[in-house]
């Protein structure tokens, strides 16, 4: 065979070793950010300080999709909530309160832009 040959068939064997290190390196970082994703849900529930009856009911309200999971938005916008505000935290408001009981929900979408 010539050399060019075995150089090929040696390059394609050093590639797919390689490629199976990169494989079982991608799946430990995996393995890695679940585990933290995990710790940091739990790290969250447990900030809550809900307890007993209540930690089941949203945990089964988690589950079932009845609660609705929002990003964050970044520190300084208005209106926007924070880590510690939960529904459970949020003033509750009445259309008296916002001023904004005669408005279609376009116009009241518009006026808060």
């Amino acid at each position: 065979m010539s050399k060019k040959l075995s150089r090929y068939l040696e390059d394609i064997e050093k590639t797919e070793k390689k490629m199976a290190e990169l494989k079982a390196h991608l799946e430990a970082v995996r393995q890695s950010q679940k585990a933290d994703e995990d710790a940091e849900i739990v790290r969250s529930i447990r900030s809550m300080n809900v307890k007993g009856w209540d930690l089941l009911r949203l945990l089964d309200s988690i589950q079932n999709g009845t609660v609705e999971l929002r990003p964050v938005e970044p520190a300084g916008n208005s209106g926007a909530l924070n880590e510690d505000d939960t529904p459970e935290t949020l003033p509750d408001f009445d259309e008296e309160d916002t001023g904004l009981d005669n408005q279609t929900p376009d116009e009241a979408l518009e006026s808060e832009e």
